[in-house]
């Protein structure tokens, strides 16, 4: 979104020192404000760059006329500037003099042609009439208001006053808008002391892409574990936003959710790398990351993932067990009651496939599984690991019991033993049909 970048700053002087920051499609709009005569536009000069003249307006003529005029340097001319200081100039012979600057961001870089002015010359008459109609979303509007007597501006909204300033007996008033859709803006103000009183406002677009950043991957979300470091990649993330959020929430529908934390970064990056804490998060659940600009008018759409804890145990490779996950198991627990040792239908043990070798048990039957892992550096010491086979990913109907770990002692990962007689293998027990 285009938007301010530097504060506003105003001298009451012949010149006005301004240093522009560093940003993304840089755009500098000075205002010139005089009484006195003029007879023709004013010039303005940037660290030896000529500023581009944008709209000037004149009320009242003479010695005592009010004069006010804009001016436009885009990301190069600042670029190019030898040095920071403001200097305006004119072809006629002004008393009172001020100077008005502000600096933007992600504005377009081609001078701004959608322009407005008004006058009023009674101690009555508000300015207006000053309309900038914005062409597309993420627009800025700029105005500088007039008028020859001592005294301060009232701006209507939304229009928002970001420097006044007096020199002897004429006042000039500079405000700004950052119009978040294309629309009209009225230029719109009233002074404490009315009199003679010009108004000249511009209009400066987005420079363009992406309205919304995008994220093209992140990982294998869907499976995988969510630790610390993950990298979200994306083609573009928004152009020329300076830095973002990324955010996670429960919902589909974007809404300010947890934050994780602001990523100072270039926004137009390709990847973010962001830190998720997982602490009190149900891990399967379901969650939607976006990343949002600063102003959180502009973020992804909702990008669906699943979060799962760090793995707390992995399969390791026995030199007991056949590769390949397809060797039958033989009957090693207590049988079921409802159960007599001809029902036995087999089940498969692996060391290194997941899932394993195909089963399929006759009706009345059960089946052993067995599954060789250990345990990893990433596991919780003294707390309670549970062990479930899932059918086809999904979960089977009733779980009446299921085998059960805990780590009791920091020490390096190690095979951890379900049944003392199947060496490096646990068993997941039983599976009816």
């Amino acid at each position: 979104m285009a938007t301010r970048l530097d504060a506003a700053a105003s001298a009451a002087a012949t010149t006005l020192a301004y240093t522009v920051g560093a940003a993304s499609n840089r755009g500098l709009i000075v205002g010139v404000q005089t009484e006195g005569t003029q007879s023709g536009n004013f010039t303005c000069d940037y660290g030896g760059q000529t500023m581009q003249f944008l709209v000037q307006q004149t009320a009242g003529s003479g010695t005592t006329q009010q004069t006010v005029g804009l001016f436009w340097l885009n990301d190069a001319g600042i670029a190019a500037a030898s040095g920071n200081v403001i200097t305006p100039g004119n072809t006629g012979t002004p008393g009172d003099l001020t100077i008005h600057a502000r600096s933007y961001q992600d504005c377009v870089q081609t001078t701004p042609t959608n322009t407005d002015s008004d006058t009023a010359e009674d101690a009555t008459t508000p300015l207006a009439n000053c309309d900038i109609v914005t062409s597309g979303a993420d627009a800025l509007v700029m105005s500088l208001g007039g008028m020859g007597n001592a005294g301060t501006a009232a701006w209507a909204a939304p229009m928002t006053e970001q420097t006044d300033l007096q020199d002897a007996s004429s006042t000039g008033s500079f405000a700004d808008d950052e119009v978040p859709s294309a629309t009209t803006i009225a230029c719109e103000l009233t002074w404490t002391t009315p009199n003679r009183s010009a108004i000249v406002a511009v209009g400066v677009e987005h420079a363009g892409g992406a309205a919304n950043p995008s994220i093209t991957d992140f990982g294998d979300e869907e499976h995988d574990d969510l630790e610390t470091g993950v990298v979200i990649t994306g083609a573009d993330f928004g152009a020329n936003q300076l830095t973002g959020f990324v955010e996670i929430s429960d919902n589909a529908t974007y809404a300010t959710g947890t934050k994780v934390g602001q990523n100072e970064t270039s926004w137009g990056d390709t990847s973010i790398t962001v830190t998720i804490d997982m602490g009190g998060l149900t891990p399967g659940n379901p969650r939607w990351l976006w990343v949002t600009n600063d102003n959180g008018d502009r973020n992804t759409v909702g990008f669906q993932f699943h979060l799962h804890r760090a793995r707390q145990f992995e399969m390791v490779g026995s030199a007991n067990i056949t590769a390949g996950g397809g060797q039958n198991t033989t009957a090693q627990l207590t049988l079921p009651a409802t159960k007599a040792g001809g029902d036995f239908d087999g089940g498969k043990i692996t060391d290194d496939t997941n899932p394993s070798g195909t089963v399929d048990p006759t009706d009345g039957g059960f089946i052993e599984d067995e599954i060789c892992l250990q345990a990893t550096t990433n596991s919780d010491f003294s707390s309670q690991s549970q062990f479930r086979v899932l059918r086809g990913g999904v979960v089977l109907d009733t779980y009446t019991v299921d085998p059960r770990v805990t780590i009791s002692a920091a020490a390096a990962p190690q095979e951890v033993l379900h049944n003392p007689k199947l060496e490096n293998s646990i068993l997941l027990g039983h599976l009816h049909r």
